[in-house]
């Protein structure tokens, strides 16, 4: 794997209005829902604090109040207090959006603050089984700046709990093995391609977390997109790469998954 160079920005989106998780606990927001003792969007915060990100974006809307305040709490400062890297303190910084921009434009939004290297993008409901593997590290191992666009981190149907669909990507060029890379830990890494019902390959769901390149945007259209229009641009140019994981995977978007996370996280 060619590294292109040590990531050191990374983007939380909390920004969703989270409406069908709201009957578990309406008086907080969905990141702020607690998990095993912890509110969701600690564990992403967590992977950027065990990772060694230096500036940390959370984007907010819906009781943007509630979540500024808890990023400013003793208990987040000791978290950031505890990173090893002490040289380059972190910095956390959340910017408001008025106006709901989702996922596209809200990275679109943030550029100033990510800077112009690659950066790490985490859905703030993104959790996997063992809350000590860090996908972050798994995905910066395997990118590749000369030859991708986005780096997605994705789970097969059979290692994701809380997911009713059938499915968002397809790895390619399996038969060609060459043009699949492999990283350390004997993580798949490929192209990719969206899934249908009609595709042989198998189906794997995108877990919300990934590397992008700040180039992606340079087309953007201005206010609310999906991240979608970049991806589907990066499958046209074949720059779109995934990395397949067999991690549990949470998807915490309903009272129910979120009582399946609750019931089977463990450290």
């Amino acid at each position: 794997m060619k590294k292109h160079h040590q990531i050191t920005s990374a983007m939380i989106l909390a920004a969703g209005l989270g409406h069908r998780i709201r009957s578990a606990n309406k008086l907080v927001p969905k990141p702020l829902i607690k998990v095993a003792g912890k509110e969701l969007i600690e564990y992403s915060i967590s992977n950027a604090i065990g990772f060694g990100i230096n500036q940390l974006i959370v984007n907010t809307h819906y009781k943007a109040d509630l979540i500024n305040s808890y990023l400013q709490t003793p208990h987040i400062k000791t978290l950031i207090s505890s990173r090893s890297n002490k040289l380059i303190p972190l910095n956390i910084k959340t910017i408001y959006e008025i106006k709901r921009l989702e996922t596209g434009g809200g990275v679109r939004n943030a550029l100033t603050e990510l800077g112009y290297n690659p950066f790490f993008v985490m859905n703030s409901d993104s959790i996997f089984g063992r809350t000590s593997f860090n996908p972050l590290s798994h995905l910066a191992r395997a990118w590749d700046s000369t030859s991708m666009d986005a780096l997605l981190l994705v789970c097969p149907l059979n290692s994701v709990r809380g997911y009713s669909g059938l499915g968002d990507f397809a790895l390619i060029d399996k038969i060609n093995r060459e043009n699949n890379l492999l990283d350390r830990n004997n993580k798949i890494v490929g192209k990719v391609q969206r899934w249908t019902k009609n595709k042989q390959e198998t189906a794997l769901v995108f877990t919300g977390v990934q590397i992008l390149s700040p180039s992606l945007f340079n087309n953007a259209p201005n206010g609310p997109y999906s991240l979608n229009t970049h991806y589907d641009e990066a499958i046209s140019r074949q720059r779109l790469f995934a990395m397949r994981c067999d991690e549990i995977w949470y998807h915490v978007g309903t009272p129910a998954g979120l009582k399946l996370a609750e019931n089977n996280i463990s450290d």
